[in-house]
């Protein structure tokens, strides 16, 4: 309500609230552009001296080495293998907390490392997930703690043991806040830090404290990746597609149930290619920054990995087409072919003479001409045929040669059951046999047949060709130890 105007005390009053909320306006635009300009200024600006990397493992680094999971062989599905897994993980300034991917809760050793001692390694700098690829060599002043008697007669030069009493994840958050650094709460994707870590973790991680109070690791995203590194976790990294690819092919050599098909062994491979292409581009630009000697050992292992299993797959493909055909679906083993069928298996020019006399040739010439060219060809698969079974047969007595080749031994004699099957059945007397046109003098339908068994002996001599290739893959990569 309006009662006059005001008196000279009111406006003196109304002046100065003017002022006041000019100053203030001032004073908030001035807060605010100090602001973007200290973000701004972060951006590129992140204290790695600040950062603790922790590993949790239940393997002390022998020789001050942090080893990888495709160091050691494991017993997968019943084969001895290593997991072609190269990189190593920690979470930042606190222990990973367990999650529907993993549980450290009984880990027995913490490993903690100052970041900027292994900023030349990096391949993510993410909170929950930091990694590097390959062995790691502990730089000194690192740290390790674990119960004492799990230290007991420990020793690695510049890194100093520190034996606990108490929970470990404890231990490890008691000794990042003694150090003066924040201690942050890891979940599965994020790391945050509480309020009286706030200011701490702002000021230290990023070098200044942001005005606007809101530091909760979302910056790190940007900093990281002005820095260089990558941000996402391993999950769906190229790495992790790799391990996923070397598992599908393993599950498809071991287990029924995990069975490619044709198409899906052609999309596997084709697969495999493309991570080759990516291994490469990643290689060439971790070149430009300067490899590691443990680093390119591992990306060469992986290459080596990815090679192989394009090799394996040939046998997985082969596999998969026997597994088409009506004639061959119930035939697991030689053994399970009839009587009269093993003796049509493979004896060089004795098949052709069987089929030559069990046939009435109404047509001498024209049934020799046919006959000569599935002898031919006959021939020629059976002397690869003899000296790959020569060489397997080499390899098993080896006693210092412990790859498993039992299926590549199966997968040959089952080529050669098929065309026992096929040869067995193409002296019959029964319409759409051999014989049948031979008698009908329909040498249309003979040529055919002919060029039908003619087709599936060359597939017996690719078989062995890539069966040969697979051999040597393993024999390789068994004298290489990846």
């Amino acid at each position: 309500m309006f009662n006059g105007p005001l008196t000279q005390a009111e406006l003196v009053q109304a002046r100065e609230a003017l002022d006041r909320t000019e100053k203030w306006e001032e004073k908030r635009r001035e807060l605010l552009l100090k602001s973007q300009e200290q973000r701004f200024a972060l951006k590129n600006k992140l204290n790695l001296k600040n950062m603790i990397a922790v590993h949790l493992t239940n393997y002390f680094p022998k020789g001050g080495v942090i080893t990888t999971k495709a160091s050691h062989e494991i017993d997968y599905e019943g084969k001895k293998i290593k997991f072609p897994r190269h990189s190593i993980h920690f979470s930042l300034n606190s222990p990973v907390s367990s999650h529907m991917y993993g549980d450290w809760d009984g880990a027995k050793f913490a490993i903690l490392i100052p970041l900027n001692k292994i900023a030349n390694r990096i391949v993510t700098l993410n909170p929950v997930d930091t990694w590097v690829i390959g062995k790691l060599k502990l730089p000194p002043g690192s740290f390790i703690m674990g119960s004492a008697n799990a230290l007991r007669r420990k020793f690695i030069s510049g890194v100093k043991l520190i034996p606990v009493e108490e929970d470990l994840h404890q231990a490890v958050k008691d000794f990042i806040t003694q150090k003066g650094l924040p201690v942050s709460n890891i979940g599965m994707w994020g790391w945050s830090f509480d309020a009286e870590n706030l200011e701490l973790a702002t000021r230290l991680v990023t070098g200044g404290l942001n005005p606007l109070g809101s530091f909760d690791g979302g910056d790190l995203d940007k900093l990281s990746r002005d820095l260089g590194y990558g941000v996402g976790t391993h999950t769906g990294s190229l790495f992790s597609n790799i391990e996923s690819v070397f598992q599908a092919v393993i599950n498809s050599l071991t287990s029924e149930k995990f069975a490619m098909s044709e198409e899906q062994a052609i999309s596997v491979n084709n697969q495999i290619d493309n991570y080759l292409d990516q291994l490469k581009e990643f290689i060439d630009k971790r070149e430009k920054t300067g490899l590691s000697t443990a680093e390119r050992s591992a990306l060469e292992n992986i290459e080596k990995v990815l090679k192989h299993c394009k090799e394996e797959l040939k046998l997985i493909k082969h596999r998969a087409i026997r597994k088409t055909f009506g004639s061959m679906e119930k035939i697991d083993s030689v053994e399970d072919l009839g009587e009269t069928e093993k003796k049509w298996l493979m004896r060089e020019q004795i098949l052709v003479n069987k089929l030559k006399n069990s046939l009435a040739e109404h047509d001498v010439r024209k049934s020799e001409k046919l006959l000569r060219k599935i002898g031919r060809i006959e021939k020629r698969v059976y002397q690869k045929y003899q000296r790959f079974k020569e060489r397997l047969d080499e390899l098993t007595k080896n006693t210092k040669f412990s790859v498993d080749i039992s299926d590549i031994r199966k997968e040959m004699d089952l080529g050669e059951a098929f065309l026992a099957k096929f040869f067995s059945m193409s002296a019959g007397s029964e319409y759409g046999t051999l014989k049948y046109f031979f008698e009908k003098k329909e040498w249309d339908k003979a040529e055919e047949f002919v060029k039908n068994l003619e087709h599936w002996i060359l597939q017996l001599e690719i078989l062995i060709q890539d069966l040969h290739e697979v051999l040597e893959a393993r024999k390789k990569k068994f004298e290489e130890g990846f």
